[in-house]
């Protein structure tokens, strides 16, 4: 009998562990991820799930990011990739609570800030669009593409006075800031914003 069971359960055994490292291979090579076993996907399932949002298909998107999002709750942009099949979809009310949500697991998932943005902007609220804008910059490798969204941010005075605000007390931010505004800001906000430049 053991003759039988032994083999049986390393069979068992290497199926797990290969299922296991085909999905830990996905996350660095994301073509894998529809090889992946569902049982085993954890990685493949970030990735199935954010091909499904570019795809702009919310029916496919949904349950993938109701997945994701329950293997990994406390992941900012498990919950922003929840939110954008949400919003998609005739839930948009649920897509904003999962979006702030998201927003309050952690700042550096750069697509929740984006979310955030266009919601504080949507609401009329300067100060939290700002707050959300210094999120992005700080976060960002190259800040040249963030010209347009900084400029009709910083356009409201209540958006300027709290990005004033906010680059007086982050003092790991002004340097890259003060020196970048100039390229990306228009004149006349750049003054205003950094009024020593």
């Amino acid at each position: 009998m053991m003759r039988v069971i032994w083999p049986i359960c390393c069979l068992a055994i290497a199926v797990i562990a290969i299922a296991a490292q085909m999905d830990r291979q996905a996350r660095i090579d994301p073509q894998l991820s529809g090889h992946v076993p569902s049982p085993a996907r954890s990685f493949a399932a970030a990735h199935l799930a954010d091909a499904a949002l570019q795809s702009a298909s919310p029916e496919k998107a949904r349950p993938l990011t109701r997945h994701l999002a329950r293997l990994r709750p406390m992941e900012a942009a498990h919950l922003r990739m929840l939110a954008q099949a949400q919003l998609a979809g005739p839930t948009p009310q649920l897509g904003e609570a999962s979006l702030r949500a998201a927003g309050q697991l952690g700042w550096r998932d750069t697509g929740t800030q984006y979310g955030l943005l266009r919601l504080a902007m949507e609401r009329g609220d300067g100060a939290e669009a700002a707050r959300r804008l210094a999120a992005i910059w700080a976060l960002a490798a190259d800040s040249q593409p963030l010209g347009p969204v900084a400029n009709a941010v910083l356009a409201r005075p209540d958006a300027q006075n709290e990005f004033t605000r906010l680059l007086a007390s982050e003092p790991r931010w002004q340097a890259r800031i003060i020196r970048e505004a100039p390229a990306i800001l228009s004149p006349e906000l750049a003054q205003q914003i950094l009024p020593d430049q």
